[in-house]
């Protein structure tokens, strides 16, 4: 059935991958910084894949690997049946976004949802008190049949990492396709209908009472249906002082740090599950908060700080990957890092060029504009013979 899934999802995904619409005209001197900043390497990923493609295999990994919830080896094994659920997801949650115009604050809604579709609907072990994954949260923060703790942590992760993460690291590799539509019609409804019918693969999991499974329905609606809706326009301005990158760097790694610590915390301490969720939100909530204004409302900072910002989340995840895989999370941490630098020198290169094309070119009409000073009164009679005619 994977198969079958895998080979309808190629025939109308992979070779349906909408081309731009737009048409630009360009002189040399404006395409010429254009082609410095991007074409060296964009142009060759593209010629190899689309942001979908991309996309489709990125996730993942960075959902299932990255975060140990299934090493390498075996996620080698089970990747086919991992990248249709996590490739879909993501895909669907950033083309919908786009479509409807709500932004990141709409893709971070969708992404709660994909996650709520995973952990309740597939696996469903949001109910599972024997869930491999559990450990102390099979029993501290469950209660009337759920467990509240691990819900609400597997909802931030999949809004932030599974989503978030990979969606910001395919939009730094593609540029010019960020604002592009990457799936077709015939890819959307492929999409859907894939992740659906792995959706049905959960009447093979765990049973809870049914009333807990429509309820649950109902909230991936309701998060759907507020994703479309939402209108954020964040205060700012696009020429407002952003600190350096590291500072990001430290938000995601503690971020991330203080959710899984206040959860490990709270169940070796014993304090009430509610005041341990309430931290985690508060967390939640803090980091995205600082984000904003250290961005500017996410007008001023550039791709440097969304990758530190990224950078941050993956360190914590890759030390995790250290401390409890052992070589093979070594392996794991170190091709992460060495991805995330080619990254940052690439960014930094294609910035560094940019600024330095914008110099030229605010040079070169300074030049103009003194040209044209000198002979406003020719000018100025073109006008009138214009209007006279």
């Amino acid at each position: 059935m994977f198969f079958f899934f895998f080979f309808l999802y190629c025939s109308v995904f992979f070779f349906n991958d909408p081309a731009t619409t737009e048409i630009y005209t360009l002189s040399l001197h404006d395409a010429l910084p254009i082609w410095m900043n991007e074409n060296a390497v964009t142009t060759t990923l593209a010629r190899f894949a689309t942001p979908a493609v991309v996309t489709f295999f990125l996730a993942p990994v960075v959902g299932e690997v990255l975060s140990t919830a299934t090493p390498l080896p075996g996620f080698l094994l089970a990747w086919l049946p991992l990248a249709l659920l996590y490739g879909c997801g993501a895909l669907l949650c950033r083309e919908l976004a786009l479509r409807w115009g709500t932004g990141w604050v709409g893709l971070l809604l969708l992404g709660a949802a994909y996650g709520i579709i995973e952990e309740g609907l597939i696996v469903r072990s949001f109910f599972d008190p024997a869930w491999r994954d559990l450990g102390e949260l099979g029993i501290y923060g469950r209660s009337l049949g759920v467990n509240w703790l691990w819900t609400l942590l597997l909802i931030i992760f999949h809004m932030a990492v599974s989503i978030g993460v990979t969606i910001g690291i395919v939009e730094m590799l593609f540029p010019g396709r960020k604002h592009d539509r990457w799936l077709g019609r015939r890819g959307m409804v492929a999409s859907s209908l894939i992740l659906l019918g792995i959706c049905g693969l959960g009447f093979f999991m765990y049973s809870p009472p049914p009333l807990y499974l429509v309820f649950t329905a109902l909230v991936v609606l309701g998060l759907g249906i507020a994703a479309k809706m939402v209108t954020y326009d964040p205060r700012g301005e696009p020429g407002a002082e952003v600190p350096r990158p590291r500072r990001f760097f430290i938000l995601g790694l503690l971020a991330i740090f203080g959710r899984f610590f206040a959860t490990g915390m709270g169940a070796v301490t014993g304090v009430h599950a509610t005041f341990t969720a309430l931290v985690m939100t508060a967390i939640t909530a803090g980091s995205a908060v600082l984000a904003l204004r250290w961005s500017g409302g996410t007008k001023a900072w550039d791709d440097r700080h969304r990758l530190a910002l990224i950078a941050g989340i993956i360190a914590f995840l890759s030390f995790v990957n250290v401390v409890t895989l052992g070589v093979v999370g070594v392996f794991t941490a170190a091709t992460a890092a060495g991805a995330l630098l080619w990254m940052r020198n690439h960014l930094n290169r294609r910035h560094g060029v940019a600024a330095s094309s914008a110099a030229i070119t605010v040079r070169g009409k300074g030049s103009a504009s003194s040209s044209h000073t000198q002979q406003p009164k020719n000018h100025h009679e073109l006008r009138g013979h214009n209007t006279d005619a």
